[in-house]
């Protein structure tokens, strides 16, 4: 019995997020899973690959394109906006904690009028295999390199190299991941 109602409750995820990504435009693919009490505002693009995996209560806005490429994780109560100038591209194989915030703009600060003047946009890249924790702030223009690691409460407002562990405000490097070879286990 236990285990028709697992399958029963798999197949009710599955069935939730094919509406989920009907109803509001979501390009998706095979294995994709939504949480519940997703939102996704305005006229983002959202492109999700193989295997995305997208956490409870997690919020899109923007009126740019958000894409994330196979096997990613992002963890729940995040909030990603993308704007049309800017973007966000997040890569493969990645773990996001819960309480991320990813944002590909801010406030012209060198015009004397900053509300409802223009917004300053540059897209953001996170590559692949990477392992950003739990409430990190990542702010425009940012390139996270493969196999970063970000700690928790980190803000990132600069490019971080591959396959390192960084973490601070600002986030820096604090040292180099020793990479093991998978093929020689």
């Amino acid at each position: 019995m236990k285990k028709i109602i697992l399958k029963f409750l798999d197949i009710l995820k599955a069935f939730h997020t094919i509406i989920w990504c009907f109803f509001n435009g979501v390009k998706f693919k095979k294995g994709v899973r939504v949480g519940f009490f997703v939102k996704k505002k305005r006229h983002v693009k959202l492109i999700l690959e193989n295997g995305t995996l997208v956490w409870n209560h997690v919020m899109f806005w923007g009126n740019g394109t958000v894409k994330i490429g196979k096997k990613t994780s992002i963890g729940p109560n995040s909030k990603i906006f993308s704007s049309r100038d800017g973007g966000v591209e997040i890569g493969s194989f990645n773990n996001f904690a819960s309480d991320l915030y990813i944002i590909d703009s801010d406030h012209d600060t060198s015009k004397s009028i900053m509300i409802g003047g223009d917004n300053v946009s540059r897209k953001i890249t996170i590559g692949s295999k990477c392992w950003i924790g739990y409430h990190v702030t990542i702010l425009k223009g940012v390139l996270i390199a493969d196999g970063c690691v970000v700690g928790a409460c980190s803000l990132v407002t600069k490019p971080l190299p591959k396959n390192t562990i960084c973490g601070g405000v600002p986030a820096r490097v604090l040292k180099n991941r020793a990479i093991i070879n998978e093929n020689n286990n």
